[in-house]
């Protein structure tokens, strides 16, 4: 005889399974249609140079000088080419090496304001370009592409102007390789500051490239969703670092920049991100323009601190106690003092 407890227990678990099953066709034909709708990276092609995006901090003309002589400097750290390629070093100094393929120093050529800077960029550029197979396992890691997608990206205008064809044919090619490999890594890579580094990268290659604009809502979407993982409610970021805090807002406030003078919408999360990220940098300043020493800061940036200001429209007045990042800061006449409190 049949257990008539199992019979009326299996018929609604088969009814669910029904449903389950129901709902998982339905939940996979809505994923194939978002996944139609959404541009595939490979169907995007950079094909020049599209909106301005001017960088926060101006370059050092005395740097394009030394690097036009051959002489790459950062931090402690000098090397000379002596006829060899720059790119051909191999230097144990990951953060040395992390500046020099990140090349944020064309800024600095730049600056220089010469012809011959320009021609130099050029050439230090394409013999990055022919060693992208061969070149520094580092150059590769998520936060130095972001960092190199980010400098190509503002820097070619300057590149481009006058360039052979084949020089801007194969620029271009590699930026769509770099950003299609940031669009893989993005998902994957498991530190959360090099995702929000990679998320920028791609909004100024969307921004900065024409042929890169079908994109952008995605890149908006990927923005969005790290400043709302790791910037926290009072401004700060989860590092609970001012450094890396400053750092984001010298990457992110060009870009609301280049969105408003193009009179494009500024979207809602990173703005009220930059609302209260500024105020929180405020927070961490000493009267002297520097940032206050806590987790990691070795350089007070006040150069990096008074762009920032520059750039500010709102000036919001920093916090007393900046609750969800662990600090306060007291002020009397003359005064200050921030204690971390966390």
């Amino acid at each position: 005889m049949n257990n008539p407890r199992a019979a009326t227990i299996s018929a609604p678990v088969r009814f669910s399974g029904l449903v389950d099953l129901g709902a998982r066709r339905v939940l996979a034909r809505l994923g194939r249609q978002f996944t139609r709708s959404v541009p595939s990276p490979i169907a995007c092609r950079a094909t020049g140079a599209g909106i301005a995006i001017v960088p926060l901090m101006a370059g050092n003309s005395d740097q394009a000088s030394a690097l036009y002589k051959g002489r790459f400097q950062f931090g402690e750290t000098a090397i000379e080419c002596s006829g060899r390629v720059i790119f051909d070093h191999r230097v144990p100094d990951a953060d040395w090496t992390a500046e020099l393929h990140g090349f944020e120093w064309l800024n600095s050529l730049v600056a220089g304001n010469r012809e011959l800077y320009r021609v130099q960029a050029r050439a230090l550029v394409q013999d990055w370009m022919r060693r992208t197979k061969s070149v520094d396992p580092r150059a590769w890691q998520t936060r130095t592409l972001s960092r190199r997608v980010i400098s190509w990206v503002v820097h070619a205008p300057f590149l481009l102007e006058e360039a052979t064809g084949d020089f801007s044919r194969q620029f271009l090619s590699i930026l769509g390789r770099h950003i299609r490999r940031l669009m893989r890594s993005i998902s994957t890579e498991a530190d959360r500051r090099a995702r929000l580094d990679a998320a920028i990268a791609l909004n100024y290659a969307c921004l900065g490239l024409d042929g890169m604009e079908p994109l952008l809502t995605l890149a908006y979407g990927r923005l969005a969703r790290e400043l709302g993982g790791q910037i926290l409610a009072d401004g700060g970021h989860i590092s609970r670092s001012p450094a890396v805090l400053c750092d984001l807002l010298v990457d992110l406030m060009p870009l609301r920049m280049a969105l408003e003078n193009a009179r494009l919408e500024v979207p809602q999360e990173l703005n009220e991100a930059l609302e209260r990220m500024v105020p929180m940098l405020r927070f961490f300043a000493h009267d002297d323009g520097g940032l206050a020493v806590f987790n990691g800061v070795h350089d007070i940036a006040v150069d990096r601190v008074q762009a920032v200001y520059a750039a500010d429209k709102v000036c919001g007045r920093p916090l007393v106690h900046a609750i969800h990042s662990g600090y306060c800061r007291l002020v009397q006449r003359d005064a200050t003092v921030i204690v971390d409190t966390g």
